[in-house]
């Protein structure tokens, strides 16, 4: 599950996700669309993220650690707003790699 809103100038996002062997693991952040890093908590190997808006409907983010980028993603939103489209890119140049996932609101 990820959920995203607004928490004052920056965004707040909670990515929940069971992993095949049961367990738990939530990750947490707020950060503002600048591209100034943020601290995200909960996710290993993940200690800021840095997000900038280049589009009403494109948002870029890169997940680092010890302020090295480990991955990269750009979110995609539908039209409509009923859905959400998360491309994973290489943290560095920006091209797509080759995970999808999809979001559709309830």
């Amino acid at each position: 599950m990820f959920t995203c809103g607004p928490r004052g100038e920056q965004v707040h996002c909670v990515i929940r996700s069971v992993r095949t062997d049961g367990r738990v693991v939530v990750g947490d952040f707020a950060a503002s669309l600048d591209g100034v890093g943020a601290p995200v908590s909960g996710i290993a190997g993940v200690d800021e993220v840095q997000l900038s808006q280049s589009t009403d409907s494109v948002l870029d983010g890169t997940f680092r650690w010890q302020g090295r980028p480990v991955f990269g993603y750009r979110a995609l939103r539908s039209e409509d707003g009923r859905s959400l489209m998360i491309v994973s890119v290489d943290p560095i140049t920006r091209v797509a790699l080759t995970t999808v996932v999809v979001y559709d609101r309830r």
